[in-house]
């Protein structure tokens, strides 16, 4: 899922090339497909403190 950047005055937008991901079942490094790492909110484990980077090639 893509994530975006709002608050109470609109959206800002995109971050391109970040995804969420969730924790269930994932730990730091896992790869989505061939384009994607997974990564982890620094001490957190939560299930939503997962994102995805897209790695370029």
């Amino acid at each position: 899922m893509p994530i975006i950047l709002t608050d109470k005055d609109g959206i800002y937008g995109e971050l391109d090339g970040v995804r969420f991901v969730s924790g269930f079942d994932n730990v730091t490094e896992n790869t989505c497909g061939d384009e994607w790492v997974v990564l982890q909110d620094v001490g957190r484990t939560g299930f939503n403190d997962y994102i995805a980077l897209k790695m370029d090639k």
